[in-house]
């Protein structure tokens, strides 16, 4: 069987498997830190012990220098080719919350953002961070106050939900994909949605977008929560951002692409639960965000399934906010939470720790720098490096890779590749 250009024969081991996925961990130097990144700075015992057990290299995130979504860098991490199997945003922000969606609905992802309404630039792309109460508020009041099948765009039909946070999404019926989003990305003006085919629907739901956006960022602007917002000074909730059109495809299962008898996805973020469930996984979220949730959660789960896959989304926020202190911070809360894995995993189990992509805080985005990877198991190497950080990493025996072929290094250490060839 040929898994996206890489000749491999899966079959089924006895030795367990915990994959953590460190979201956003990588970074680049920074003054303020002696030109260290703020992995290299946080005090990480535990990772550098694993670094020191195990062998270590670093992942491009798909392709070299490439800044990808969170969604197609997982895709790549569990050996699926993004190019082919990413559905787009919207859809597995939907699959994540359970939206009630139908074949062919197009569902596209938003987020509320603080926009200047005159020049309709964009001023905070998360609006402070809106809370999730206060997000299905506002989209309630747009689900009531709007035609919900505006004559002008034959047959559009259209209705929101929110999942969590700042976030939310669309479903539109009669519609096309094939459109590009309205959210810059950045700082700058408010985008104006464009056709990407150039055929009536496509044309007619790039239409009906705008016209969506616009109307409700005049409902928006004037409701009294955001009116509220104002008068206490903070950012108000005014306006609408898109992107990640797509329909639902589902793919091979992970689990019968490779062999697993019941995988488990842990994490407590839609999108990621959303890919999960894309990919035919048990999902299990944490009780509370915290971090010591999530990886009380991997403990709890692990001993009831051959591979147990952790998602850690604190590294990402706080590289995505600007702020290096936190995501140092945050870092060592991870290494704290890796304890209860060192003490759960027998020397029998493999644990590998790596990250989707980097999130440099100089940034406040994603980038395309490759990220730094440890496994640690019964039958993998071990390198003299005796620190997990980008730098010490690329100095490990794994070299640097396409994250593509990760899977492939996992099944191979588990003894779970038949000899191709014998």
């Amino acid at each position: 069987m040929d898994f996206w250009n890489s000749i491999v024969f899966p079959r089924e081991s006895p030795y367990k498997i915990m994959l953590i996925i460190l979201d956003g961990l990588a970074d680049i130097p920074i003054e303020g830190f002696g030109n260290k990144t703020p992995l290299e700075v946080a005090k990480t015992p535990n990772l550098d012990s694993l670094a020191s057990l195990g062998q270590v290299g670093l992942l491009w995130p798909y392709l070299p220098w490439t800044p990808l979504g969170s969604g197609p860098a997982h895709l790549s991490i569990l050996g699926y080719d993004p190019l082919k199997n990413y559905i787009g945003r919207g859809p597995l922000e939907a699959l994540g919350f359970q939206v009630p969606t139908e074949k062919g609905d197009v569902i596209i992802r938003l987020n509320f953002a603080t926009v200047d309404p005159e020049s309709k630039m964009v001023e905070d792309r998360r609006a402070g961070r809106i809370s999730t109460e206060s997000a299905r508020e506002l989209f309630e009041s747009l689900n009531a106050n709007m035609d919900h099948s505006p004559p002008a765009f034959n047959g559009i039909e259209w209705k929101v939900y929110n999942t969590r946070g700042y976030r939310g999404v669309i479903i539109l019926k009669n519609a096309s994909s094939w459109i590009n989003g309205a959210d810059p990305r950045g700082l700058a003006k408010v985008r104006t949605i464009q056709a990407m085919k150039d055929d009536p629907v496509s044309i007619r739901t790039a239409k009906f977008m705008n016209w969506f956006l616009n109307e409700s960022h005049a409902i928006l602007k004037g409701h009294p929560l955001n009116q509220e917002l104002i008068r206490q000074g903070k950012t108000p909730a005014n306006h609408l951002l898109s992107r990640g059109a797509g329909t639902i495809e589902f793919p091979e299962p992970f689990g019968t692409r490779y062999k697993f008898n019941n995988p488990v996805f842990i994490s407590g973020y839609p999108l990621y639960s959303g890919l999960a469930r894309f990919l035919g996984m048990e999902i299990q979220e944490p009780d509370d965000p915290s971090i010591d949730a999530k990886f009380k959660k991997a403990c709890d789960e692990y001993p009831h399934h051959d591979i147990t896959i952790l998602h850690v989304k604190d590294p990402d926020i706080a590289g995505e906010d600007g702020n290096p202190v936190s995501k140092l911070k945050t870092i060592e809360q991870i290494d704290k939470g890796l304890n209860m894995i060192k003490e759960l995993l027998s020397e029998e189990d493999t644990l590998i720790v790596t990250a989707d992509h980097a999130t440099p805080a100089k940034i406040g985005d994603h980038s395309g720098h490759p990220v730094p990877l440890v496994i640690r198991g019964p039958f993998c190497s071990q390198d003299d490096v005796q620190v997990f950080s980008e730098r010490e990493c690329s100095k490990g025996s794994l070299g640097l890779f396409s994250s593509k072929y990760l899977m492939n290094l996992i099944l191979m250490v588990t003894l779970r590749l038949h000899t191709f060839g014998a």
